[in-house]
């Protein structure tokens, strides 16, 4: 590598990152392709998943959780999973807690298709969008959680964001994600 000039390593490492990106974005795709959820019956339990909008720690996350996993059991949904696979303090039992943080902090191909591969069996995807939606903590975990309502919905399933409030200043990306065209700050001011 000493005898090739600078700028030449420069642009030679540029067009390795451009080559892998492009190879992420074809796998992504590949995998997105194989997901196909299929609506309940008529009279079919709803089949859950809900999204956490961050790691443990919050009480109030946990909470809304613990609410939104309350709600669907009492509706006599088939089962709640989360996608965490970690331990949260929750009120509400959930069935399964599935493996998701590397997916949605580091960008982990092989957990996102282990995500893509089970979310078939749902027939409805949450995301918890707490304080987090507005990208102002960690936006790429926000995309990737959204991008993931977005294939859910394009494969046939309902999803929603639930709980969500934004900042003065939300990140421009994580809001065209979540297809908000307009956005009214109500959020106290203390909160």
């Amino acid at each position: 590598m000493g005898l090739i000039h600078p700028a030449a390593r420069r642009t030679l490492s540029s067009l390795k990152a451009t080559a892998r990106g492009r190879l992420r974005d074809f796998q992504v795709a590949a995998v997105r392709n194989r997901l196909h959820v299929a609506p309940p019956a008529p009279g079919e339990p709803a089949r859950v998943a809900i999204i956490p909008p961050a790691i443990p720690g919050s009480l109030g996350d946990a909470a809304m959780i613990s609410a939104a996993a309350g709600y669907w059991q009492a509706q006599g949904a088939a089962y709640v999973d989360l996608l965490f696979g970690g331990d949260w303090p929750l009120d509400a039992a959930v069935r399964d807690r599935v493996a998701s943080s590397d997916f949605f902090y580091r960008g982990n191909l092989a957990e996102h298709r282990t995500l893509i591969a089970r979310l078939g069996q749902y027939s409805h995807l949450f995301f918890i969008g707490a304080d987090v939606i507005d990208g102002a903590y960690a936006p790429a975990s926000v995309m990737r959680r959204l991008s993931l309502l977005a294939d859910f919905v394009r494969a046939g399933g309902q999803a929603r964001v639930l709980g969500a409030s934004y900042n003065a200043h939300p990140e421009p990306r994580t809001r065209a994600a979540a297809g908000i065209s307009a956005c009214a700050i109500v959020r106290s001011p203390s909160s």
